[in-house]
């Protein structure tokens, strides 16, 4: 009987630990819709925005866009605005998302998952944060043709109170024609194509002055109890 009562205690704290849904992103036309906010927020995250710097959002449909996926590249095929094909990040190209915990909240991050997708031959996104100054890599989304659904483990990452921003940098793409897709999958937060999971963790309360001075006193008393058996002894 205390066997299946553990077994069941085990099994509720595993279901309890899982990563939640913080938020997630569904497709959009990325022209004149951006910086955007999450279309799904859990109540511990206050705000969660997507932007883009340094590349050229497109409209679709097209070729190589969908009608309302999200996708990124440049239809002149001109700088700037398009992926950078240098094997090393370019600080000033990037997909950015800023997540900002609710008042009282931690957040305890887990993944971050992205469905996406490039036409031509080449495109790799690197995932940084802004815990280091964007200076180590998380993951490295080696994208194909293909919609694939990539996961960068972010549990290395401190507990976050306040915003964190997280940025998807692109190199080794193959031409200045390359068009990076995103699309929606149920297997993302909310049925979209980028989202967010991890644990909340509700912010440590601090004791008022009369529970510390109480607390305190307690601690004392037990000293002096301490003392007075010694002499007793």
């Amino acid at each position: 009987m205390r066997v299946l009562a553990l077994a069941s205690l085990l099994a509720a704290f595993s279901a309890t630990a899982s990563a939640a849904p913080l938020f997630g992103f569904n497709q959009f036309t990325a022209t004149g819709n951006l910086p955007r906010s999450a279309d799904f927020l859990d109540p511990a995250v206050q705000s969660a925005i997507l932007d883009v710097q340094g590349v050229s959002p497109v409209t679709g449909p097209s070729f190589n866009c969908g009608a309302g996926e999200f996708c990124l590249g440049d239809s002149p095929n001109t700088a700037p605005g398009t992926w950078n094909t240098a094997p090393t990040i370019d600080p000033a190209e990037f997909i950015e998302i800023a997540v900002t915990t609710a008042p009282g909240q931690q957040l305890s991050l887990q993944s971050l998952q992205l469905n996406a997708s490039r036409d031509e031959i080449d495109l790799d996104l690197v995932v940084r944060s802004s815990a280091d100054g964007f200076s180590s890599d998380l993951a490295i989304f080696d994208l194909s043709f293909t919609p694939t659904l990539f996961e960068a483990d972010l549990s290395s990452l401190p507990l976050l109170d306040g915003t964190l921003t997280l940025r998807l940098f692109g190199i080794n793409a193959n031409s200045a024609t390359v068009f990076f897709v995103a699309e929606d999958t149920p297997a993302v937060v909310n049925g979209g194509f980028l989202g967010l999971t991890g644990d909340v963790v509700p912010a440590p309360v601090p004791l008022p002055a009369s529970a510390t001075l109480l607390l305190t006193g307690i601690f004392g008393l037990a000293l002096y109890r301490v003392a007075m058996s010694g002499r007793r002894g």
